[in-house]
């Protein structure tokens, strides 16, 4: 029987394109970073200057070309895209929902700064990582839910185990996938929230001929709905 969730309140997105080659001129990828946020964003968030900070100046240099960092702030201080010296991301940290919507808009934004204003440079992978803490509301508690992908040996080797009062929390991973991405989904106890479950997906993808996704905004959401059926998760409103 699936586990009957509420509707989440809070969740957490994060998104990566990786690209080669690497940044080697860090001075010219800041400015290509502002242009490119400046013209692809300024209709989604706001724009500021006082939005964005970098690891490079003309007063310091990043201390190896491994530190260098292009960051700008959206929304709040835990809400940042990252320019790295081999990729461009999208952290979306406690946001209400659907943050995933907003997270692959942004992405796919990403994605098209990057072929105009980085057009030197390929991307040759792309990762979505989703995360929310929800609690069930019933039949099933969360600790219900789990216990019916308890694995026997792992629960029986607490009697035997050489440190007193240890426990054992199962939980339920499934990796799906093809030749060149894969989707893995994890299910257990929240620490967060009393009673509640913490479902993780993350998806990645390593071939540029399936990067079409990005700009399908409801492709990742059917896609994400597709494994919580195929892990028995169903999400109801409480009455």
């Amino acid at each position: 029987m699936a586990a009957l969730l509420s509707a989440p309140t809070r969740d957490a997105f994060s998104g990566v394109l990786g690209f080669a080659p690497f940044v080697t001129d860090q001075e010219v990828a800041q400015r290509r970073f502002v242009d490119g946020i400046t013209r692809e964003f300024r209709e989604i968030v706001p724009v500021a200057p006082e939005d964005f900070s970098f690891s490079v100046s003309p007063e310091r240099s990043a201390g190896s070309l491994g530190d260098f960092r292009c960051v700008f702030r959206l929304l709040g201080k835990r809400q940042v895209i990252t320019l790295g010296p081999d990729s461009l991301a999208v952290n979306l940290d406690d946001l209400p929902p659907p943050g995933i919507s907003l997270g692959m808009r942004l992405l796919d934004r990403l994605r098209i700064m990057l072929a105009s204003d980085f057009e030197d440079h390929e991307v040759y992978r792309a990762a979505v990582s989703h995360q929310i803490h929800v609690e069930t509301v019933g039949p099933k508690t969360a600790s219900e839910f789990l216990s019916s992908f308890a694995a026997p040996k792992a629960r029986d080797a607490m009697e035997s185990s050489p440190i007193p009062g240890v426990s054992y929390r199962p939980g339920l991973r499934a990796v799906f996938g093809g030749e060149s991405w894969d989707l893995r989904r994890t299910v257990e106890i929240s620490e967060l929230l009393d009673g509640a479950l913490f479902i993780s997906t993350d998806m990645t993808l390593l071939d540029k001929t399936v990067f079409s996704f990005l700009s399908e905004p409801d492709f990742v959401e059917n896609l994400f709905e597709w494994v919580d059926r195929a892990t028995d998760l169903e999400y109801r409103t409480a009455s």
